[in-house]
């Protein structure tokens, strides 16, 4: 009697807690039931997963577009100050190795035409193909038939990689031509014994007037387009300081003549 009424008190126990009655034969309670479901957590993890992964890709996909030097030079947002200028000389070798790279042994360049985004490059390939070698920013190099050519040019090698930083900073102090106003420049191989020899020519956008310099191979002797070289400039002065010297010298004849006297004076003044 008093083991049915401890069934009973356990029974109403129960039932006033709100949990389940023992399972039959076992004597333990169903084990409650909380937010913990492994399928479900695995489904969240994995969502985790893929949004990370899709937020990298989306951040390497921005940083490329921001960073990468071909799409920056299509926004237009590589001057000749920019660190990724090809008219930088660490660039300017980086590209003539590029070009180099292209040309057969025995081949020249016969023009080359530098701006901050890109290098067009005239070449003659040693069996005597003429092509234009195009590169980048990026020193990607592209190339185009361009018909026959003959004679000696340049090799890479042998243009002066710092030439262009030197003409640009010098033409900013002597003429005001603002870097951020750089256009291009180029550089030409030297035709025959008798003509100059290879010189740069480089251009600006503005001003509109007088917005262009010429400037020796090594960078060296800036000057306005169009004017003498400093060699032409040395032989024109030597050929001026020659004429005076021998204007004073027949000045200097006519008056002793003037004041001689005997055939030794006068053979005197003409010695």
């Amino acid at each position: 009697m008093f083991g049915r009424e401890k069934e009973m008190d356990l029974g109403q126990l129960s039932a006033r807690s709100g949990r389940p009655d023992p399972v039959p034969g076992t004597g333990v309670a169903d084990a409650p039931r909380g937010p913990y479901e492994p399928g479900r957590l695995a489904l969240g993890i994995f969502t985790l997963l893929v949004l990370a992964a899709g937020a990298l890709m989306f951040v390497r996909v921005e940083d490329d577009a921001v960073h990468d030097p071909v799409k920056r030079a299509q926004r237009g947002e590589i001057s000749t100050t920019d660190a990724a200028s090809l008219t930088r000389p660490a660039n300017m070798r980086r590209m003539l190795r590029a070009v180099d790279g292209k040309l057969g042994e025995g081949g020249f360049i016969d023009s080359l035409r530098v701006d901050p985004t890109s290098a067009n490059v005239i070449v003659v390939q040693p069996d005597g193909r003429r092509q234009t070698l195009s590169v980048n920013v990026a020193f990607d190099v592209s190339s185009s038939d361009a018909g026959t050519g003959e004679g000696e040019g340049l090799q890479p090698s042998s243009i002066d990689a710092t030439a262009p930083q030197k003409i640009i900073r010098a033409a900013q102090r002597r003429f005001d031509l603002q870097p951020r106003n750089f256009d291009y420049m180029v550089i030409s191989r030297r035709l025959s014994e008798s003509s100059p020899p290879p010189s740069w020519s480089a251009f600006w956008t503005l001003p509109l007037k007088d917005n262009d310099v010429a400037a020796a191979a090594d960078g060296t002797d800036v000057r306005p387009l169009g004017t003498p070289d400093a060699a032409s400039r040395a032989r024109t002065k030597a050929a001026a300081e020659q004429a005076e010297r021998s204007r004073r010298e027949a000045e200097a004849r006519a008056a002793c003549l003037r004041k001689a006297d005997t055939a030794d004076e006068i053979q005197r003044c003409v010695q």
